[in-house]
């Protein structure tokens, strides 16, 4: 059917334990979901989040001193089990992705916890 696209994946493959060990962070811009899905390295499992900063669109980072996600524009911070904004009340929080070990890979699931 012309003009027809087919429905975004449900999952993506991000990394290997591998690449995720050695590079400690992983952007990965995934087309279908508009979307840059950004891997942590934390123990006991990776913190895998949008890239996105809910309050201007900078880029987040994992504070692994304080357990906090700051945006790289700004220094908002976020607390990083919920997403909320530490810094200035807001109703926008950060977006986390829900994840698996499959064979070694990392796979992400599309469907955001809220």
């Amino acid at each position: 059917m012309l003009g027809h696209n087919p429905p975004p994946p449900d999952e993506v493959s991000v990394c290997s334990r591998e690449e995720l060990a050695k590079e400690r962070r992983i952007n990965h811009w995934v087309e279908a979901w508009r979307d840059e899905v950004v891997v942590f390295d934390r123990a006991p499992h990776p913190l895998v989040i949008s890239g996105v900063c809910p309050h201007f669109g900078g880029e987040l980072d994992f504070v692994p001193q304080s357990q906090k996600l700051r945006c790289r524009w700004h220094a908002w911070e976020f607390d990083a089990e919920d997403g909320r904004c530490l810094t200035y009340p807001m109703k926008g929080c950060v977006k986390f992705f829900k994840s698996e070990w499959r064979d070694g890979k990392l796979v992400v699931f599309r469907n955001a916890n809220p």
